[in-house]
């Protein structure tokens, strides 16, 4: 399963227009990390609206989320 998987992560970067991911990618993060300042001057649009324009440019879930902990930070959830 964890090969199959690896496959099509890279056979979908190999394909993906990379330009097209750049550009999104890029608006996703500068969103986020507009996100963690809260200084939302500059920016056009939500979130959510660059989350889906990255995941249209094929940015995988893990890319996302790598950009979100980035900008937002990460901690392990509580245990209770």
């Amino acid at each position: 399963m964890e090969e199959i998987a690896i496959t099509r992560i890279k056979a979908l970067r190999a394909e993906r227009d990379g330009d097209r991911w750049d550009q999104a990618m890029h608006r996703f993060t500068e969103v986020a990390e507009a996100m963690a300042t809260m200084d939302y001057s500059d920016i056009d649009g939500s979130l959510m609206e660059a989350a889906i324009d990255a995941a249209q440019a094929d940015a995988t879930t893990g890319e996302m989320m790598g950009v979100l902990k980035n900008a937002l930070g990460w901690r392990a959830p509580h245990e209770y």
